[in-house]
């Protein structure tokens, strides 16, 4: 059977005896293999909205690709995005998959993108180098967060379409507008602990640790360029967080 994206088992073994050496190149792409459903894993639970610049088109699948061996690769592996409601004509976008422990400790680099007729890749506003280059998001997992069965909740906030570095120069400003609208649209009604975005209800532990992530996600960003690693901190002043009720 085909296994659903960003999930990893384990190949069926087979049924007649194999060949010692048969048996020795197998332990060895075993290995190397992320397809183990014997492993511990944690959940990781992507939460972004798309923003109205992008052109979405009738029949558009939306996924994120990434590094391996995390993600499944940047040309055919991928996790798929599920839809939910419309907010000022901007899309939530939805994800899930899980992670083995053993791989938790990997920084690797992710984004989304929209596949139609061909693959069209978001663009992190701001944190494009004005000489070229791909910056890409970057998954990283605490290790206060690497427990098996734990669900980490990540806040990537707006998918902006690519618009160059000039561009993205001048719309940096309205891009932290559209980060602190995302806390604001994310942020549990304490009503209950009622987060309307996914039509859900949570219990009050949990609705803790979402709004611990949220508050992550929303003031820092994890970049990954050409495999390294960065952490950017934004000004929460300039997200008017203090502006969100508690209505």
């Amino acid at each position: 059977a085909n296994s659903p994206p960003g999930q990893f088992y384990k190949k069926e073994e087979l049924q007649k005896p194999e060949s010692r050496s048969k048996k020795k190149r197998k332990g060895k792409d075993n290995k190397n293999s992320t397809d183990n459903a014997s492993d511990k894993c944690l959940t990781v639970v992507f939460h972004a909205i798309l923003s109205d610049k992008f052109k979405l088109n009738k029949g558009t699948k939306i996924v994120i690709r990434g590094d391996e061996p995390v993600f499944g690769g940047w040309k055919n592996g991928s996790v798929n995005i599920k839809t939910g409601e419309y907010i000022d004509k901007q899309l939530l976008l939805h994800g899930e998959m899980s992670v083995p422990l053993r791989l938790a400790s990997i920084k690797a680099g992710y984004k989304y993108v929209l596949l139609n007729n061909k693959a069209v890749y978001e663009e992190l506003v701001g944190y494009q180098y004005m000489i070229g280059g791909y910056v890409n998001r970057c998954l990283v997992l605490e290790e206060e967060n690497v427990t098996e069965n734990k669900i980490f909740h990540k806040y990537d906030g707006f998918v902006y379409p690519k618009r160059g570095w000039v561009r993205n120069f001048f719309f940096y400003g309205s891009a932290i507008n559209d980060r602190g609208a995302f806390f604001r649209n994310f942020f549990p009604k304490w009503s209950g602990f009622y987060v309307d975005s996914f039509d859900e209800k949570i219990q009050l532990e949990e609705a803790l640790e979402r709004l611990q992530c949220l508050v992550n996600g929303t003031t820092s960003v994890w970049t990954s360029t050409s495999g390294n690693a960065e952490n950017h901190p934004i000004d929460s002043q300039k997200l008017k967080l203090e502006e969100v009720g508690t209505v």
